[in-house]
């Protein structure tokens, strides 16, 4: 997704151990869920993830990514079927989280 000032979201799946991955082959520890911001020539503005994949304002399986008119960040997780069902997060864990900017 890119907003209005041209920075580009992207959202990064958690990968756990022992799965498999085409760009990094297979993976030796975890890798956390997060939101990469760049700008429109690739260059990273900030990347947000945290090895606490379920506490407030971290991630597990971000899919859905939007930005408002005042660039507060809305992030929708997959994470019954990623997590949950996999037996690697809580039941409770976030599907929904809102951050406002500063």
């Amino acid at each position: 997704m890119i907003d209005r000032k041209g920075r580009i979201y992207v959202s990064e799946l958690w990968w756990r151990v022992g799965q498999e991955s085409f760009t990094n082959g297979r993976i030796n520890y975890d890798l956390p869920g997060g939101v990469r911001v760049l700008d429109l020539s690739g260059n990273v503005l900030l990347h947000w993830c945290r090895a606490d994949r379920e506490a407030p304002g971290s991630f597990v399986a971000p899919h859905t990514l939007c930005v408002d008119s005042h660039g507060d960040l809305y992030v929708g997780e997959v994470t019954w079927t990623f997590g949950i069902a996999r037996g690697g997060v809580r039941e409770d864990a976030q599907t929904f989280q809102e951050f406002a900017r500063s």
